[in-house]
């Protein structure tokens, strides 16, 4: 018996399993996973559109109420701190993430695990811990107070826990 050439080619396939798709070929998702992103939208829709049905029930002086200035205020604030936030979140993480990523930086496994933390936990249970801590009864507010002087009686210009500069 004579032994038998295998070559490479011949245990790979020729084209990538999970690659494109040849030229001119549609590839379509699986029937299930069509089904499950339109219940998903569907669930998604569903409170807009409760709302504006509501909405649309509502006597013409309700709308004097909804289009008052401070109605657009509040819009604009709300629209200018996410705006703010995703801009800082932006800032922090590229570089971070591209430290972890690009780097051999000291505890390779240990800082993607901590970095996520931050999903894992609500942020109001952050911010609650942040303006405990920072409150003048509390432990980094008692520090600060020794470092920089007592809180002032009418605001604190050093530190601002709420608003838009607290956010």
């Amino acid at each position: 018996m004579q032994a038998q050439e295998v070559s490479l080619s011949t245990l790979l396939p020729l084209e990538p399993r999970w690659g494109a798709p040849p030229r001119g070929a549609v590839r379509r998702p699986p029937a299930g996973l069509v089904v499950a992103a339109l219940a998903v939208t569907a669930l998604v829709l569903l409170p807009p559109l409760y709302l504006l049905l509501r909405a649309a029930e509502a006597p013409p002086g309700a709308w004097r109420w909804v289009l008052q200035p401070r109605t657009w205020q509040l819009l604009r604030n709300s629209l200018a701190l996410a705006a703010a936030v995703t801009v800082s979140a932006v800032a922090v993480a590229v570089p971070v993430a591209w430290l972890v990523a690009r780097t051999d930086l000291p505890g390779r496994r240990f800082w993607p695990s901590v970095l996520a933390l931050p999903l894992a936990m609500p942020s109001y249970v952050g911010t609650f811990a942040l303006v405990g801590a920072l409150r003048p009864t509390g432990i980094l507010g008692r520090w600060l107070a020794g470092e920089v002087g007592p809180w002032p009686e009418q605001g604190r210009p050093w530190l601002a826990l709420e608003g838009f500069a607290g956010a």
